[in-house]
């Protein structure tokens, strides 16, 4: 059951999988260990308590980037775009 968990919460982790790939593999794999209630929750919690992690460290990890000549460029270019777009409103 453990090993169940582990492995729904690890594949809810992956950016482009998350929800979409944990919760229909969980059904298939471990609704008879689990329940569906259960595969549910596992996946549902470990995407929320995965939310919280990103927003401490975005501000870190975009320090870092931007230290990155074009990343800096490309990010301020965005940046202004975003505002000038805002802008009228």
């Amino acid at each position: 059951m453990t090993r169940a968990i582990l492995l729904l919460f690890l594949w809810t982790l992956v950016p482009t999988l998350e929800l979409r790939f944990s919760i229909p593999y969980g059904w298939i794999e471990h609704r008879a260990l689990l329940g569906a209630a259960g595969v549910v929750a596992v996946c549902v919690v470990a995407n929320v308590l995965l939310a919280p992690v990103v927003w401490v460290f975005l501000d870190r990890v975009m320090q870092l980037f931007l230290r990155v000549p074009w990343i800096e460029r490309l990010f301020e270019a965005t940046v202004e775009r975003s505002r000038s777009r805002l802008q009228p409103y």
